[in-house]
């Protein structure tokens, strides 16, 4: 079992995000004084962090020899707490085999919403993921259309995002106020600062919630 589940260490926030929630839904999950059993690879981050969202090759150059060493140590489902990262991994892992497989952020939110009948969601996340095209390209072929927010509001995000990052207070109510202006339209969090708010609502959906209750299902009672 301990070699089952590897953690990329990726900045403390959301890296300390996912660990201690992953130890609450095992805890839930398992009960007396069960913690979560995994193996962490921790990056420098400052070698990685710079060169995001991207800087494709010195992101590649930083983020093979982690993905090399996880191989080695026979880890078998590998989570990353950084949503953006997702995209130069894919790329990575287009070209190099590992026998362990990526808890995927996107591959997770597809099947929920395809399961749910949803078609259309407005993504969260920082500037370059609200206006790119990763999560929207693949979101768009499996038939779910993304509504992108007007440039004040994805400003108004982005801000928030930076705030929660440099350790400010985060204020949940401009997902209150987003709620309210789109009504009865699913909102994807793509990214872990927002997750750090811990907002919940019927019409939030966020990725590293769905790679948490994911890595947990790893483990069988």
């Amino acid at each position: 079992m301990i070699n089952k589940l590897g953690i990329l260490g990726l900045g403390t926030s959301s890296t300390l995000h996912y660990v201690d929630e992953l130890n609450k839904k095992f805890l839930q999950k398992f009960g007396g004084y069960s913690t979560c059993p995994f193996i962490m690879v921790n990056t420098n981050f400052n070698t990685i962090n710079p060169f995001l969202p991207d800087q494709e090759i010195d992101l590649y150059k930083n983020l093979l020899p982690y993905l090399y060493f996880i191989e080695q140590i026979s880890i078998k489902h590998l989570l990353v707490p950084n949503i953006t990262i997702h995209e130069v991994l894919d790329k990575i892992l287009e070209k190099h085999h590992f026998s362990f497989t990526l808890i995927h952020p996107v591959n997770l939110i597809i099947a929920k919403l395809n399961k749910n009948a949803v078609t259309k969601v407005i993504i969260l996340g920082s500037l370059y993921t609200m206006q790119g095209n990763y999560i929207q390209n693949l979101l768009q072929e499996n038939k779910i259309t993304t509504i992108e927010l007007d440039i004040k509001d994805q400003k108004k995000v982005d801000d928030l995002r930076k705030s929660i990052y440099n350790e400010d207070t985060g204020d949940s109510s401009l997902l209150e106020n987003l709620l309210k202006k789109h009504p009865n339209v699913t909102f994807v969090l793509a990214c872990t600062e927002l997750s750090l708010l811990k907002y919940k609502s019927p019409y939030i959906i966020d990725l590293p919630d769905l790679q948490l209750d994911n890595a947990i299902t790893l483990f069988k009672n």
